[in-house]
């Protein structure tokens, strides 16, 4: 648990990165419908009470998210009531965002559970996305309709997606930092130890390659097309994001997502790039987001489904290694038992025996032998004839009991002839 200094420490580290990160990327508000497009404020929220959704003061952050709303919103130039309406429209939001979170992962014992680790992880954290964006954009667009007339559609819109992807974005950021804290916790007892272990895993030289073969291409890539006037194929980059979703680490894919996302907003807010030519702000800041979306979507879906292949098929190796652990240690002990242990199918085939069993038989049949009787020379003890039907594997497997005989066993490889008591277990 948290002591208040530190959870109010931390509740100011967050305040002042949500500040600087709008203050970074921030334009002025659409003029026609009082819309504030302003990136990445619903991700940084998301980010930061996600993160101090353990805090011991707890009222401490939504006083802060509030002012620091109200202070940016007021700083660009909206009127007061605006600015309350855009403060409570982030409030409720992140709320919403923090309420549905652990619902969203079945089986989960709390919010501690949610972690982004397999693609039904991402497809959940995208629904609670899409429901609190959905929720943040009608009480918001009720608000200025209250106060300045109902928001257009593409306004309204572009509110709702780029909050979608200001959430995704820094909510998959905020989950995946939350995963692999919980795994070195889980593998090697803190992040420290975790940490060493993974730098004593020295690359090899063909994978550094293509880091920075990806790294590479990604620079030229999008700085080529965010920066070279008329140039507006921005789509097949997600070729690149395919490559790194595919061959590289999820932290890398995640850390490339937030790179691109940036980049991107401030290239469209800045009127340069390939949506700088589509029409009004809005539609222009709508594309934008809805191709950041696509990005870490697409991304994540590729690096989680790796994640979750590359996790089932170490189980699977671990799982098939105890069994054949577990085999040979049962092997080992069969082997060293005094009494003779053969074991068989329903059909009679031998499956295994240990030495014992050769020891007081005096020889030991093949798995297709069909006469027992007649390889070992089983007899009653008052010298009758054995038939197949009398051995008591053959009674147990048909009536599933346990059964108790003694036989008299007599064969070329024994010096004479000797009584062994047979136990048959189902």
């Amino acid at each position: 648990m948290q002591s208040i200094s530190a959870s109010l420490l931390r509740t100011t580290a967050f305040a002042a990165i949500f500040l600087a990160m709008e203050s970074l990327i921030r334009v002025e508000m659409t003029r026609q419908s009082g819309v504030p497009l302003v990136w990445p404020a619903a991700g940084i929220a998301v980010m930061w009470f996600t993160a101090q959704r353990r805090a011991r003061v707890r009222w401490a952050d939504p006083v802060a998210l509030v002012a620091v709303i109200m202070a940016m919103n007021l700083a660009a130039g909206a009127g007061p009531a605006v600015a309350a309406i855009c403060a409570v429209t982030g409030l409720v939001q992140v709320s919403v965002f923090l309420r549905l979170l652990p619902r969203a992962y079945p089986g989960s014992d709390g919010d501690d559970a949610a972690r982004l680790r397999r693609p039904r992880d991402l497809w959940a954290l995208l629904a609670v996305v899409a429901t609190a964006a959905t929720v943040g954009a009608m009480v918001g667009a009720a608000g200025l309709w209250l106060i300045t007339g109902m928001p257009s559609g593409p306004a309204t819109a572009t509110w709702f997606f780029l909050d979608v992807a200001s959430m995704l974005l820094y909510g998959a950021v905020t989950l995946h930092v939350e995963t692999l804290l919980a795994t070195c916790r889980a593998r090697y007892g803190s992040l420290i130890a975790g940490w060493r272990q993974r730098n004593r895993v020295t690359p090899t030289g063909a994978r550094v390659a293509e880091y920075a073969a990806v790294t590479l291409c990604l620079l030229a890539g999008y700085g080529y097309t965010l920066t070279a006037p008329g140039v507006s194929m921005v789509f097949p980059l997600i070729a690149l994001t395919v490559w790194a979703g595919v061959r590289l680490s999820t932290t890398y894919l995640v850390a490339h997502n937030v790179c691109i996302a940036i980049a991107i907003a401030l290239a469209t807010l800045h009127d340069v790039g390939p949506f700088a030519d589509l029409g009004s702000s809005a539609y222009r800041v709508l594309i934008a987001q809805v191709f950041i979306s696509m990005v870490s979507l697409i991304g994540l879906a590729l690096a989680l489904g790796r994640d979750e292949r590359a996790t089932l098929t170490t189980e699977l190796a671990d799982e098939k290694e105890q069994a054949s652990r577990q085999a040979k240690l049962m092997n080992a002990i069969v082997n060293s038992m005094a009494d003779g242990v053969t074991v068989t199918d329903r059909d009679g085939r031998l499956l295994m025996h240990n030495p014992a069993a050769v020891s007081l038989l005096g020889r030991i049949r093949s798995s297709d032998m069909p006469d027992p009787v007649g390889f070992y020379g089983f007899r009653h003890l008052d010298g009758s004839p054995f038939t197949d039907g009398d051995l008591p594997w053959r009674i147990t497997a048909a009536d599933g009991k346990i059964h108790v005989l003694d036989v008299t066993v007599r064969n070329p490889d024994l010096s004479e002839a000797r009584i062994v008591r047979s136990t048959a277990t189902p």
